[in-house]
C-alpha cells in the first residue's frame, strides 16, 4: 500500500517545494497576506473537500487523503506562481519601503561622530510621514506647508551649538546632519542627462511632462514654464520636490514677463533699451540684419509717414512726446498692460515691445 503512495509523495513535495518558495517570495514582496490567503484556499476549499470525498464516498481511504493534499498543495502553489510572474516589482518595491518608514524604528544609534539615521524622509508628502517622524518635523519648527513646499523654518538660522538637546534629536533622526544644518540643499538634477537620473528622479520627471529628448534640451518643461507653484497639482509638486525644486526655486523660473516684477527685470530692459532710439541721437542706428524698413531701429523723424499716422491717430500724439511729464492724458504714464488693444497695436506698429514700452514709463523716458 505504501508502496503505492510513493508517486503521490514524490509528485507533492515537487507541488510544496514550489509552492512554499512562490509562498516565501509573495511575503516578501510585502503580500503575506494574498500568500495566506492562497494557502488557506488551497487548503479548506480543495485539499478538506476531496480528502471528504475521496475517502467517505469514493473508498480510497490514505491514497485519496495524499491525492487530496497533492492536488490542494498544487493548487496554492499554482495560484502563489500566478500572483508572482504578474509583479510589479517597481512599485512593490515603492509600496516596501514606504511601510518600512511607517512601521519600522529608525536605527539611531550613538557614534564618534554622533548620531546617524538611516530614514530619509526628504521626498515624503507630510501626509505620508509616519507619526514619529511628524513629532521630528514640528520640533524644528516645521508645519505642512513648509515641509510639502520645501521651505526652511526659522530654526535653520540658529547655530548647531545652540539648539536645545532634543531638537538636534529630531534633526538627526530626519536626517540632518551638524556640518550640514543651516544649508542643506536637496539633490538637484540640473546638471545630469536623462541617462545619468536615477529611477526615481526620471519618474519625477516624466510626472512633469518630460521624456528624454526634453530633459536633455530644458530642464523645465514648456508646458509648465509659465506656471506657478500653486497652480501645479500635489503629484506635480511632489515631483518637483524631487527633482530638487521647492516653491521659490520654480517660480523664479517662470519666464520674466509672467513673474518678475518691473523693478526687478529693469537690467534686462536696459539692454534691450540699447536697442532703440528715444533720443533722436542718429548714431544709436542699427540695421537688423539690413532690413531698413524695420521701424523697431529707427529716430522717430526717420520713421515712415504711415507710422507717425498711426501715432497721431491713437497715443502718440506730437504734443503728448513733449517734455510735459504733467500731462495727464499722457499714454507714457500708463503701464503696457494698461493700454487698449488699438494702443498696443499701435506701439508696437513703431516700434515699441512690451518690456521696451514698461521700461520708458519707469524712467520717464520721451523720444524728443
Amino acid at each position: 500500500m505504501f508502496s503505492e503512495l510513493v508517486p503521490y509523495i514524490c509528485v507533492g513535495n515537487v507541488t510544496l517545494m514550489f509552492g512554499s518558495m512562490s509562498w516565501t517570495i509573495l511575503g516578501a514582496s510585502g503580500r503575506v497576506g494574498l500568500a495566506t490567503a492562497t494557502g488557506f484556499l488551497g487548503s479548506w476549499g480543495v485539499t478538506l473537500p476531496l480528502s471528504a470525498l475521496s475517502t467517505l464516498f469514493l473508498g480510497y481511504d490514505l491514497q485519496g487523503m495524499v491525492s487530496a493534499i497533492v492536488i490542494g498543495y498544487s493548487c496554492s502553489g499554482a495560484m502563489n506562481s500566478y500572483f508572482l510572474m504578474r509583479s510589479n516589482w517597481e512599485n512593490l518595491a515603492r509600496k516596501i519601503q514606504k511601510k518600512n518608514r511607517n512601521y519600522g524604528v529608525a536605527k539611531i544609534a550613538p557614534t564618534d561622530a554622533g548620531i546617524e539615521t538611516t530614514i530619509n524622509y526628504d521626498y515624503e508628502q507630510w501626509e505620508e510621514l509616519p507619526d514619529h517622524a511628524k513629532d521630528a518635523a514640528l520640533l524644528i519648527g516645521f508645519d505642512e506647508d513648509r515641509w510639502n513646499n520645501g521651505e526652511n523654518p526659522e530654526l535653520f538660522e540658529s547655530p548647531w551649538e545652540a539648539l536645545q538637546v532634543q531638537e538636534r534629536e529630531a534633526a538627526l533622526f530626519l536626517g540632518y546632519k551638524q556640518e550640514e544644518w543651516g544649508s542643506r540643499q536637496k539633490e538637484t538634477f540640473e546638471d545630469c542627462d536623462w541617462s545619468e537620473l536615477p529611477d526615481d528622479a526620471q519618474e519625477a520627471a516624466l510626472t512633469l511632462g518630460h521624456n528624454e529628448s526634453t530633459w536633455n534640451n530644458n530642464k523645465k518643461c514648456d508646458a509648465l514654464v509659465e506656471v506657478s507653484w500653486h497652480d501645479l497639482s500635489m503629484d506635480q509638486q511632489e515631483a518637483a520636490i524631487a527633482l530638487g525644486y521647492d516653491e521659490e526655486k520654480w517660480n523664479d523660473g517662470i519666464s520674466t514677463a509672467a513673474s518678475i516684477p518691473l523693478h526687478e527685470e529693469e537690467d534686462y530692459q536696459q539692454e534691450e533699451a540699447k536697442e532703440f532710439s528715444l533720443d533722436g541721437d542718429s548714431s544709436t542706428h542699427h540695421e537688423n540684419n539690413g532690413n531698413l524698413d524695420n521701424t523697431e531701429y529707427r529716430d522717430w523723424n526717420e520713421r515712415p509717414d504711415y507710422a507717425q499716422e498711426a501715432a497721431r491717430e491713437h497715443v502718440l500724439e506730437s504734443d503728448i512726446w513733449s517734455s510735459n511729464a504733467g500731462h495727464c492724458d499722457d499714454p507714457m504714464n500708463v503701464l503696457w498692460h494698461e493700454l487698449s488693444q488699438e494702443q498696443q497695436e499701435t506701439a508696437i506698429l513703431i516700434g515699441f515691445s512690451d518690456n521696451m514700452w514698461n521700461m520708458c514709463v519707469a524712467n520717464g523716458w520721451r523720444p524728443s
